[in-house]
């Protein structure tokens, strides 16, 4: 592979087929290859962008790993090197942490605190002239659409009644589905409310797959979709996607106390806003999709997204 030669070769005189070198799956949606390369002590992760990924976030996660995270002290991927492709730039990156970061998929509160502070150099950070050059207003490109989570919603609404009966049929799923049905009704407003907030530096992606555990440390993966925006949506999306019921109360508080940490004061009616507003983003993301046109990984986090202890349960738990 031409791109990965180049990359190589920029960091190691030796030759690339004189090293161990793995392809492993691409994040969901197949939006790149990757590659991990090792070289005696040395383990790298090549990211390079395939014809479905759009230029603009690859070129974008790019700008935020080399110019913007390295002076906030956040721990993410170091870019050893990067070559221009039609798809945006090829990275070469540090392998970051060494546990996988599924073991976060339904946390206890030692793991949202361990999250939380990991993103508070990310929250603290108000958006630069430059910043604003480069990332979008939340939800702007993000999803290629004009609201957060905006096509997946406009897509999928109608369907969700039936998806979820998909997912749980030997089960009563009724107060889900007229649950769903519910945030859908409110969107609109909650999506106003959120896009007029502060706005600062977020991840837009935070959930277990885009974490990496490393004794005190949490490494994030994945800044494709950065964007300025309000920090409670990345808070929201950890909780709602990884925290159960029986943790449900402290976890809240830990979201409270991060906030307030950061400068941002707690609003009750903006929580229950982002919290609505991600739990639509992972039923469009996850719950109208066959078995046959995903894989493995996707039908347990969908299964996980509405069992009593997932997404569900915890929507459920704060009365949203």
């Amino acid at each position: 592979m031409p791109v990965l030669d180049a990359l190589w070769a920029s960091v190691s005189s030796r030759p690339l087929s004189a090293v161990c070198t793995t392809s492993v799956p691409a994040d969901r949606g197949a939006t790149c290859e990757l590659m991990v390369v090792s070289d005696g002590d040395r383990t790298f992760v090549a990211k390079i962008p395939s014809a479905s990924l759009d230029p603009a976030r690859a070129g974008r996660e790019a700008w935020v790993l080399q110019h913007l995270l390295p002076y906030l002290g956040v721990h993410a991927p170091v870019v050893h090197a990067s070559l221009d492709t039609a798809y945006g730039p090829a990275l070469l990156l540090s392998c970051c942490g060494r546990t996988d970061g599924d073991v976060g998929a339904i946390a206890d509160v030692d793991t949202v605190e361990q999250v939380l502070k990991a993103l508070t150099p990310v929250h603290r950070c108000e958006a630069t002239q430059a910043m604003q050059e480069i990332l979008p207003r939340w939800g702007v490109g993000t999803t290629r659409g004009s609201t957060p989570h905006g096509r997946r919603v406009n897509r999928y609404a109608r369907r969700w009644p039936t998806a979820i009966g998909h997912w749980a049929a030997a089960e009563d799923v009724s107060w889900l589905t007229a649950l769903a049905q519910d945030m859908t009704a409110h969107l609109p407003a909650d999506l106003a409310l959120l896009a007029a907030s502060t706005g600062r530096l977020m991840h837009g992606d935070v959930h277990a797959d885009n974490l990496r555990f490393d004794g005190d440390h949490v490494w994030l993966l994945d800044w494709q979709t950065a964007s300025i925006g309000p920090p409670i949506i990345d808070v929201a999306l950890w909780l709602t996607a990884h925290v159960g019921p029986e943790s449900a109360d402290d976890a809240l508080a830990l979201a409270r106390a991060h906030l307030e940490r950061v400068g941002l004061p707690w609003c009750d009616r903006l929580w229950t806003a982002a919290v609505r507003s991600t739990f639509c983003g992972l039923c469009s993301g996850y719950a109208t999709r066959l078995p046959d046109a995903i894989g493995a990984r996707e039908v347990a986090a969908t299964k996980r997204a509405f069992a009593s202890d997932g997404v569900a349960g915890w929507v459920s738990h704060i009365g949203c």
